[in-house]
């Protein structure tokens, strides 16, 4: 019997009931895998549940540490787990297989468990306004591909053709630019025209600021930088001073991202190498 049938079919015309692991800082999307750890007794534990059983649990998105009835959340598959010394596992790596709502919370077994139903999701069909979306979003793959150079050819492939916009939107959601708050508001969202769009505006509003970084001159190009070095060359020493804050604040507000790439290649390698002592 496949997970489908097991857990409700393709309608989600069954309850069902599985150990859940709450997250205060990830989300996952159907067709997602993360590798992630699990901290606290309670997801440990479910977890252990899990794999004792089906090997499947839900992923909910959640800050607080119970949730209500109508929280919509991932069922996933535990794919594999790594044990530590004592025993507990710790490091874990789910696939998400597709949303569910929660019925009822229950923690009466020591751990986190929901009794869900698969959340029926509003297909877009083979529309005008989806195909448009699609490539809408496609096109500004590739800008960020052209503006970022470096984006691994496997990821721009898998983009280029996922042509159903429910499957390119969740994909897309995988994008660190994206917060937690506005990930779990794209999966919330169940229908695929809906959740399509608010990813394109999502990309909109960082093409935006990536644009405005990559058409600004270089410092040692910047006709504003020129002018303010040559202000402090000539002026008196009294008035150095003020030229160089002028300077400063110049290139904070208009090269933000020449100096984060500066300060990163200059201290980046001492930090990791800090880190990588603790």
């Amino acid at each position: 019997m496949s997970y489908e049938e097991t857990a409700g079919g393709p309608a989600g015309s069954k309850d069902f009931e599985v150990p859940a692991i709450l997250s205060e800082s990830l989300v996952l999307f159907p067709q997602m895998e993360i590798i992630t750890a699990v901290n606290d007794e309670g997801s440990l534990s479910a977890l252990r549940e899990a794999m004792k059983g089906q090997q499947i649990l839900a992923f909910i998105p959640s800050s607080t540490a119970r949730i209500t009835s109508g929280t919509i959340g991932t069922l996933a598959i535990v794919k594999k787990s790594i044990e530590v010394e004592n025993g507990g596992a710790r490091n874990f790596e789910l696939k998400g297989m597709w949303r569910i709502r929660v019925k009822k919370f229950v923690e009466s077994s020591g751990y986190p468990k929901v009794l869900f139903e698969r959340a029926e999701e509003i297909a877009s069909g083979n529309t005008m306004q989806a195909s448009v979306l699609v490539k809408r979003v496609q096109d500004q793959i590739d800008e960020f591909v052209k503006l970022i150079p470096g984006i691994p050819i496997e990821i721009i492939s898998l983009l280029k053709h996922t042509l159903s916009p429910g499957n390119l939107a969740d994909i897309c959601a995988n994008s660190p630019e994206f917060t937690y708050e506005q990930r779990i508001e794209l999966l919330k969202t169940l229908d695929e025209e809906e959740w399509l769009e608010k990813v394109s505006k999502l990309f909109e509003k960082q093409l935006t600021a990536i644009r405005k970084v990559a058409n600004v001159d270089p410092i040692s190009e910047c006709d504003k930088c020129l002018e303010l070095a040559d202000n402090a060359f000539e002026a008196d020493p009294s008035k150095r001073a003020e030229i160089a804050v002028s300077f400063l604040n110049h290139v904070v507000l208009e090269h933000t991202g020449e100096l984060l790439a500066l300060l990163a290649e200059k201290y980046g390698p001492i930090f990791l190498n800090k880190r990588s002592l603790r």
